[in-house]
């Protein structure tokens, strides 16, 4: 049985910050405020406009997947990738707990201006019992699709 997850690191933004003269005005609509001490309005305006593009927020997915082992069964490969700058290039990080070694098929999609989509595929092999990376490099945008058990 396979999993599959996706998660997204969330891209940072500015806190609001409220004043003492609107903590007072929305105490006397509504009851109470309790006020905290916090940055300034002008720190959480620099720091937003210090904050990473949502344009890059593509950068901070990664994506994990698992595949279970032939020898013990119930033992997983955990492998995890994330898309590179531009879409030129993938890095796929493994964990084997696996005690022999293991194959897995990655599926890859290029897209291509006019031609339509291609698909291919890469094996990546890791030992039993090893973690590491594999860097794989693409001369136009690419993106690694799925993962799965076998070569």
């Amino acid at each position: 049985m396979r999993k599959r997850s996706l998660i997204m690191v969330a891209v940072t933004s500015a806190a609001l910050a409220v004043s003492s003269v609107d903590a007072q005005a929305i105490a006397g609509e509504r009851g109470s405020v309790a006020l905290r001490s916090g940055p300034s309005i002008a720190a959480a305006a620099a720091e937003h406009q210090n904050a990473t593009p949502a344009k890059n927020a593509l950068r901070d997915i990664v994506m994990d997947e698992s595949v279970r082992c032939t020898k013990p069964k119930s033992k997983f490969i955990n492998l995890s990738w994330g898309i590179g700058e531009n879409h030129k290039s993938t890095t796929v990080y493994f964990n084997n707990h696996c005690s022999v070694r293991t194959e897995v098929k990655l599926y890859f999609r290029t897209k291509r201006r006019f031609q339509g989509p291609k698909r291919w595929t890469r094996c990546l092999t890791t030992n039993g019992g090893t973690k590491g990376r594999k860097k794989y490099h693409h001369a136009t945008r690419t993106r690694l699709l799925s993962i799965m058990q076998g070569c």
